[in-house]
């Protein structure tokens, strides 16, 4: 069972051990990281892929780097043919409309793979999230029909097995955390995969 590769102790149900709560610590770091990371890149790729009004009074909308490279082309060419400075606005004009096309190159291969593993990766953390939730709502349901068994004065069998049917469903859900959170470290190497 997982709650035994994670040294939970049967003696104490409710506690958890060392190595359980170093990987909640874990995956909450990376839950944390995740979240930050994702709505920074989001909030990049948005910003590459607005387009301005052109400069040029067209009536184009353009991205930033497309405006400033097509300015500086204009410009260029505008000059006198034997003119340093038109030449070199041209060229570099050329270059910024290309880095602005393998700019658009790299925001939509990011999208396809990266942004979109972000996104499962925070689906699972939802999940991870709803588990945490579902075992201290068992823990503390264990725990009170625990109290309440200890405190009986009688062996009362349906006090037995309300404290069994508590125990197997705490239980069931800690291993249920336990699998998630290893699953998601596990998937580590996808993650590294999507991100180039």
């Amino acid at each position: 069972r997982t709650g035994e590769l994670l040294g939970r102790d049967s003696g104490t149900k409710t506690d958890v051990s060392d190595e359980f709560k170093d990987l909640q610590l874990e995956t909450d770091s990376r839950h944390t990281g995740t979240e930050s990371t994702q709505a920074a890149l989001m909030l990049y790729t948005t910003q590459l892929l607005k387009k301005k009004d052109a400069t040029d009074h067209s009536k184009q909308k353009l991205y930033l780097l497309e405006n400033l490279g097509s300015s500086m082309v204009h410009l260029g060419v505008s000059l006198p043919r034997d003119s340093n400075y038109g030449r070199a606005l041209e060229q570099l004009g050329q270059t910024e409309e290309r880095l602005n096309d393998l700019q658009i190159q790299f925001v939509n291969k990011v999208k396809e793979g990266w942004q979109s593993s972000l996104q499962r990766a925070m689906d699972d953390f939802k999940e991870y999230v709803s588990l945490q939730k579902k075992l201290e709502s068992r823990r503390s349901d264990y725990d009170s029909k625990l109290a309440k068994y200890q405190k009986s004065r009688k062996d009362s069998v349906a006090l037995e097995d309300e404290l069994r049917t508590a125990q197997v469903r705490y239980e069931d859900n800690y291993d249920d955390l336990a699998r998630r959170m290893m699953q998601m470290q596990d998937a580590e190497q996808d993650n590294l995969l999507d991100l180039f």
